[in-house]
Parts: C-alpha cells; structure tokens; sequence
C-alpha cells in the first residue's frame, strides 16, 4: 500500500524522448562493438601497461584509446581502470595541470558519464574544466568538451540549476573561440534545448532544436545520426503543445526513425524508442492501423533488447495493452501486457531504497501505468469502475 499510495501522488511526467550528445565523443551513432573482439584488441595494452609498469608516454596513450574502445562496447569497469591507470602515467609524466593530462582526465570522465557513475564523474570533470580554464593557452574545443560533458552529468542527475550554466558557457566557447565548427555547435546548442526541454521551458528548447537542426541539414546527409535525433527533439516538443502541432510533428518522427533503422542493428533500444514515439502520435491522430504495427515492433524490440523493468520496456508494454484493450480486441494479450508493465514499474519502485527526490522524479513518469491501468484492467474484466467514495 505505501508504495501505491506514493506512486498515485506523484505528478505524471513524460518519458525522455531526447538524448544528450557527449563533448568527448566515444561514438554515439555506430551499432554495438562485439565485447570479446574489443577484449582481444585491447588485451595488450591492458596487461602491458598496468599501474606497476614504468609511466610511459606510448602506454598512457594506448591505455586511452583502450578505454575509449571498452566504453563503446559498454565494458566499463574495464575501460574505467584503462582510463585511471593512463591518468596516473599522465600525471606523472607531465604533471597535474598539463593540458594533455585534462585530456586523459576528460577521457576518465566521459567513460564515468557513459557507465552511468555521475557522482564520480562529476569531480574529475570538473577539474579537467577548471584546470583548462586556468590555463592562458587552454585548448577551447577540449574546455567546451569537458563543460559539456559537466553539463550532461549534473542533468542527469536532476541538477537542472547547475547544469544550465555548464551547458550554455560550452555553447558560448564553441561560438566565440570555433565559430567555424559549425557542427560542433549545433550539438552544443541541441544539448541546451533538451536540457531546457527537462525544465519546462518549451519555448526556448524550441528554439535552440530548431537552430540545431538548420545547421545540420546544411551540412550532414537526409541518413545522419544526429540529423535524425534533431528530428526526434523537435517532434518531442512540438508533441507537447496543442493538437495541430501532432501533424507538424509526424514527418519528423518518420524521419528520425528511418535514420535509426538505417544506422542502427534491430532492436537497439533507440530504434524502438523513435517507434515508440511515431506511434504514439499516429495513435493520437486516430491512425490506428500505422500506431498498432509500430506498437507491435516497439514491444517486439524492447523484449529482445530491454529488461522487464527498463522503463521503456515498461512503455512499450503499458501502449500496447492501452490499445488493445481500447480497440476492444486481443484482450488476453492486453491483460498479460500489463500484468507485464505494472511488475515492471513494482520491481522498478522496491529497488529505490528511500523516496527521495531523485526517487521520485525516477519513478514519477510511472504513475500513469497504474492510472491508467485502472480503467483498463476493468474493461478488461468487463466491469465498470466503482463510483468514487
């Protein structure tokens, strides 16, 4: 009871639907590395180099790359030990405030951020930031890396207030110090418009994901990545604000997701999000033939790829019971979907130890599983719900 009771008093908040772009970038867009060949690759640089070997300038660079290829496979507590170890050999090489030694202390953090460690990686970037900041020949692309980085850490945390400063001084080096790289800007100014997204300001975020998106398809092919994830951004938003903006938003989703399926393995949790998304506003359209095949290939790929209690797993599941049930067909599969979502958003809620403020917001978009989930679970039974007491 105490934990339903919490979950219904939660204010409802939509699921992510944007993505932060790294300032180190420890590519993004590619499918997945096979772990055993980046093992094999990396092994002997990792049993060469190791903290009782001679600091060497060829091992600490070795050590880098090797991090940065074990990050990408998503083997992070081996590329986090790659990435201290070439820290250390740095340091001791070159000293604690030398620009290559922010390097490879931007390295450690970027692969921090990628494990998902934000608390431990938001002190080493900050000192990596601070210590080009210092510098008078400071290297503005690696400072705008590292801020941006500081930034993505701090809003993944929830620190909406902090990150905002770090996110916009990275937009502003980029601008001021390469204003020539214009790409590099368009994902500074596109990072800002999904942390603006976070806080509510629609408006603003608007406007920097439309900026974003004019440089990109200036200057990167109708497949790219990045000009596809611009695409799913600005659906995002335009989603938000009244009906009419649904049918703006359409060909935007379909775009993103053609990107996804072009760049993307099947399955990759990207893809089905960008299904995810397009068949959501197909469904609020009332196309109902396009949202259930989309609904249907979301689900497909969040059981291959995702836990069951991955919230968008969870989504997956919730909409295509929702639709089901409201179509008024298949209905022993909608009621076996969100048998499926609510233990997922149950198992989800007993790991969170304290309903702290982080907990809360963690768990916030869920409440609309169980709410929704009341009205269907008694067309499902063929009741109606009880008057209100």
């Amino acid at each position: 009871m105490r934990h339903l009771a919490l979950l219904f008093a939660l204010i409802a908040t939509p699921a992510a639907a944007d993505e932060f772009k790294f300032g180190l970038q420890l590519d993004e867009s590619a499918s997945a590395l096979p772990r055993a060949a980046v093992l094999q690759a990396t092994a002997e640089a990792r049993t060469t180099c190791t903290p009782a070997t001679p600091p060497s300038e060829d091992c600490a660079l070795g050590l880098v790359a090797a991090a940065e290829l074990l990050a990408t496979a998503g083997l992070f507590d081996e590329a986090e030990r790659a990435a201290r170890t070439a820290l250390t050999m740095m340091e001791t090489l070159r000293g604690p405030a030398h620009e290559d030694t922010s390097v490879v202390r931007g390295t450690l953090g970027a692969v921090l951020l990628r494990g998902g460690r934000y608390g431990e990686a938001e002190p080493v970037l900050r000192v990596a930031a601070q210590t080009l900041q210092a510098s008078a020949n400071g290297d503005p692309e690696l400072l705008a890396d590292h801020l941006m980085n500081l930034g993505i850490v701090l809003a993944e945390q929830r620190r909406y207030a902090d990150a905002e400063p770090a996110l916009r001084r990275a937009l502003a080096v980029r601008q001021e110090k390469l204003p020539d790289n214009l790409l590099a800007i368009a994902t500074a100014r596109s990072n800002l418009g999904v942390l603006l997204a976070r806080m509510g300001r629609d408006r603003e975020a608007l406007a920097e994901q439309q900026a974003a998106l004019t440089i990109r398809r200036e200057r990167l092919k109708g497949s790219h990545y990045d000009l596809g994830t611009s695409m799913l951004n600005l659906a995002e938003l335009l989603a938000r604000q009244p009906d009419a903006a649904r049918l703006i938003a359409e060909p935007y989703l379909r775009a993103g997701l053609m990107t996804r399926e072009a760049v993307l393995i099947p399955g990759d949790p990207r893809t089905t999000l960008a299904q995810t998304m397009l068949a959501e506003n197909l469904d609020a359209q009332g196309k109902r033939t396009g949202a259930l095949e989309l609904y249907m290939l979301a689900y497909a790929g969040a059981r291959e790829g995702l836990s069951p209690d991955a919230p968008l797993r969870i989504r997956a599941a919730h909409n295509l019971a929702r639709f089901l049930a409201a179509n008024n067909t298949g209905l022993p599969v909608a009621r076996t979907l969100l048998r499926e979502a609510s233990q997922g958003v149950l198992t989800r809620t007993a790991r969170a130890q304290e309903f702290d403020e982080r907990s809360r917001g963690d768990l916030a978009q869920w409440r609309g599983v169980f709410a929704g989930g009341v009205a269907v679970a008694w067309r499902l039974g063929g009741a109606a719900p009880s008057p209100a007491r």
